[in-house]
């Protein structure tokens, strides 16, 4: 499984096309998404609810790094993949993404 980890802070204007682009991936596979709220301070968890199989954590502002972090302690995926809560990844983003993991000398990956 893959988790993708959004952190997300005061992003009212950009998560729901962020979190529709996520969930609609070309990818055959499965994953998960999560996203840590960072402690916002607007609309961010109330739009973030609507999203049923989004899984939802929440933290005091500590910062994108924090965020990534308990992220990555409630995944379940083998592989980690992030983005930023004002990105909208491309619908082959993910699959793209996880490619270079069919080499089992490859650990790690970058997107641009």
């Amino acid at each position: 499984m893959i988790s993708i980890i959004i952190p997300a802070y005061n992003e009212e204007n950009n998560i729901t096309d962020c979190i529709n682009a996520v969930l609609n991936q070309d990818y055959r596979g499965k994953y998960e998404v999560i996203v840590v709220d960072d402690g916002s301070r607007d609309n961010t968890i109330k739009i973030l609810k609507k999203f049923r199989t989004v899984k939802i954590f929440r933290q005091k502002h500590k910062g994108p790094a924090a965020a990534r972090n308990l992220g990555i302690r409630k995944a379940k995926g083998e592989i980690i993949i992030f983005t930023d809560s004002d990105c909208i990844p491309e619908k082959t983003w993910l699959q793209e993404m996880v490619k270079p993991f069919k080499n089992k000398k490859v650990i790690g990956v970058q997107g641009r």
